[in-house]
């Protein structure tokens, strides 16, 4: 408003020595504050419902845990803990959460273990109390599948076969990741080195000392 992008009334003072209240045209910016706040009036809903009214976060990952942080308006969390239950639902499926924590009426959170059998899409959530009965938030939490790597650290690992060792079976590193056999030489030592990167494919470099 003061900067006159539209209208060519920049404040002449603005952000100078001389930029004082008294040189704001003080009734306009009045009537612009006034249609401010009653532009954000109409985008506020006050409710006596009872309802979910926010989920968080909304993304959740086959084969990974989340919590999921549930908030409610003019809900009873509270009042009788033990029937109150949380549980996510598409058409058919039903995931349960494998605990839940309740923290006020109004709050609480449910750890869940999202299955690599969930349907990927988006999920109902739902909250069922003694008082309130069953509450549901549609198609508000998205169930994605499992990224192919997230981190890996180091970014290489490098695997030396040593001479003169008998072969031994195929052993299994602290990494993961499936050492070969060493077998059995006398002159040459081969180092491998296993690359990877975020789309999980791997590439070995060898090289012989």
């Amino acid at each position: 408003m003061i900067e006159a992008y539209y209208g060519g009334d920049l404040n002449p003072y603005y952000h100078g020595p001389e930029d004082r209240i008294s040189k704001f045209n003080l009734p306009f910016f009045h009537g612009m504050s006034q249609l401010s706040i009653g532009a954000l009036s109409t985008l506020l809903e006050v409710t006596n419902d009872t309802l979910i009214a926010m989920v968080a976060p909304e993304v959740g990952y086959q084969t990974y845990k989340v919590d999921i942080h549930i908030k409610g308006v003019n809900t009873h969390f509270q009042e009788n803990p033990s029937v109150t239950r949380m549980w996510l639902s598409k058409d058919t499926e039903v995931l349960n959460p494998e605990s839940v924590l309740i923290t006020s009426d109004t709050s609480l959170t449910a750890y869940c273990n999202i299955l690599r059998t969930a349907t990927a899409g988006w999920w109902d959530v739902h909250v069922e109390t003694a008082t309130d009965g069953i509450l549901t938030k549609e198609n508000c939490f998205n169930i994605l599948p499992p990224p192919a790597i997230i981190a890996v650290s180091p970014e290489s690992l490098v695997v030396d076969v040593y001479p003169g060792r008998k072969r031994q079976p195929c052993s299994q590193s602290s990494t993961g990741v499936k050492l070969p056999s060493v077998s059995r030489c006398t002159a040459v030592v081969v180092r491998r080195t296993m690359h990877f990167n975020l789309t999980g494919l791997m590439t070995m470099s060898t090289c012989r000392t």
